[in-house]
């Protein structure tokens, strides 16, 4: 499954290559480690539900200097943070890669002594990362780390598809959540229920503006269905050009898929502005196009369900400074803004939905 989140360009991004290319490193110099956090969650599930800004992994504290001297040859050092502690702290590089190191140490008899406090039967679980099989943080304790503090949307989504697929039972403060699923269901009903002519393979649009929670919408629906394939509109695009190849995506992605053949497309990466790593598009389930302007009039023949997220200004420039950083906020006001303003104003994709959902409030579906 491909999961790619159809987003303005992220500041940080772990790709499955990143995430390998940092076990394979580790362990290949006798470094155990155990992927923890959502990549951890995506490991166990046995593939990728969504987008991870950074790598979180657990290694023995008396590896640590280890791992410093092996990711400072490349290129890591430091991200400066308050809560920077000897036993968990961020390394990141200059292309936007973040690993979030927690250490620890038991003594002989496996009692914990120093650093995370994890339990010694929660460093036995096993997953895989793009057929690569990891070690991984055991998914009930990850289901129980996931509880104390404040709920974001990503842990739902984790302790979700958690439960969905290990029979975990959900924690009490997540009931909420799953009674107001309970009380939906239509989305992913009709979804469930599509049947293309002529083909094996559902297509459904997602748009929006930027912020709008387009990415947690599709995050949901990945949580909910099985083969569900997502592509982002922003593999597509290219940095300081006005829209995305819309083009490109017909010829590589929807073409193929409408003749029944498999979809292969090379993602754009924008620090490098160059063509990166192919993705394949695989005939049969679902495949969701996802990013601001999919609805766009030249592509409306290929689409069996399209979704238009409504967010306020206010909401959808104050989630993408959260999640891009200050230092965009005038790339999101003076460019990517008015951009989407001017797509919408042209081609009013809004009354050409199917379904239209409130971005601001948590998804019922």
């Amino acid at each position: 499954m491909n999961l790619v989140e159809p987003m303005k360009q992220l500041t940080k991004e772990m790709r499955a290559a990143d995430v390998l290319a940092i076990v394979d490193l580790l362990e290949g110099s006798g470094v155990d480690v155990w992927l923890d956090g959502g990549w951890g969650v995506d490991a166990l599930l046995g593939r990728q539900t969504r987008p991870h800004g950074d790598l979180d992994i657990a290694v023995q504290h008396k590896d640590v200097p280890k791992l410093r001297e092996l990711l400072g040859a490349r290129g890591y050092r430091d991200v400066p943070r308050d809560d920077t502690k000897d036993w968990n702290f961020v390394l990141g590089d200059d292309h936007g890669h973040e690993v979030d190191v927690h250490s620890y140490t038991f003594d002989s008899k496996g009692k914990h002594v120093y650093g995370i406090e994890y339990p010694a039967n929660s460093l036995t679980g096993f997953g895989s990362v793009n057929g690569r099989a990891v070690q991984c943080i055991a998914a009930e304790h990850v289901v129980r780390f996931h509880t104390g503090y404040e709920l974001r949307e990503t842990d739902t989504h984790d302790v979700l598809a958690l439960h969905r697929q290990f029979g975990i039972p959900v924690p009490m403060e997540y009931e909420g959540v799953i009674q107001e699923g309970q009380r939906g269901g239509h989305l992913i009903d009709t979804i469930r229920a599509l049947r293309p002519v002529g083909r094996r393979t559902a297509l459904v649009a997602i748009d929006g503006y930027g912020g709008s929670g387009k990415s947690t919408l599709a995050q949901r629906i990945v949580a909910a269905l099985p083969n569900v394939t997502v592509v982002r509109t922003d593999g597509f695009a290219k940095p300081n050009v006005p829209g995305w190849d819309w083009l490109r995506m017909k010829k590589q992605v929807l073409d193929p898929i409408n003749r029944d053949e498999l979809g292969r497309y090379q993602r754009h990466d924008w620090p490098t502005d160059r063509l990166a790593e192919w993705h394949d598009v695989p005939v049969g389930g679902f495949v969701i196009v996802e990013g601001v302007s999919s609805m766009r009039t030249e592509l409306g023949r290929y689409w069996d369900l399209s979704i238009w997220v409504t967010c306020s200004c206010k909401r959808r420039l104050a989630r993408g400074i959260e999640r891009d950083g200050e230092a965009k906020r005038s790339q999101w006001e003076n460019v990517w803004m008015p951009e989407e303003d001017r797509y919408v104003q042209e081609q009013k994709p809004e009354l050409r939905a199917d379904v239209i959902l409130d971005g601001e409030k948590p998804f019922r579906l």
